[in-house]
C-alpha cells in the first residue's frame, strides 16, 4: 500500500529536483514554518552586488521618484 501523506508526496516530488532546487524548497519550507521571520537579503548586501551608479544617474532617479510621488490620481485606488 502506498503512503499518500503530504510529507511522503513532498519527499517524492523533491527527489526529482536538482540539488539547488531542493535547497530552495528547504528554505521555503523553513520560511513558512517561522511566521513573521522572513529571510530576505539585507539592502546593504544587495547594493554591494550592484554596479555603482554615476552621481548624475542617481540624481535623475531621485528626481523621478520625487516627481512621481507628488502626483495624486483622484480616480486611483
Amino acid at each position: 500500500m502506498h503512503d499518500h501523506s503530504i510529507p511522503s508526496q513532498i519527499d517524492s516530488e523533491v527527489r526529482h529536483l536538482s540539488e539547488d532546487e531542493q535547497r530552495r524548497v528547504l528554505e521555503f519550507i523553513k520560511s513558512i514554518g517561522s511566521p513573521g521571520k522572513l529571510r530576505g537579503e539585507k539592502g546593504t548586501d544587495m547594493i554591494k552586488r550592484l554596479p555603482e551608479f554615476p552621481t548624475e544617474d542617481l540624481k535623475e532617479i531621485e528626481a523621478a521618484i520625487e516627481e512621481g510621488c507628488e502626483q495624486v490620481d483622484p480616480d486611483g485606488w
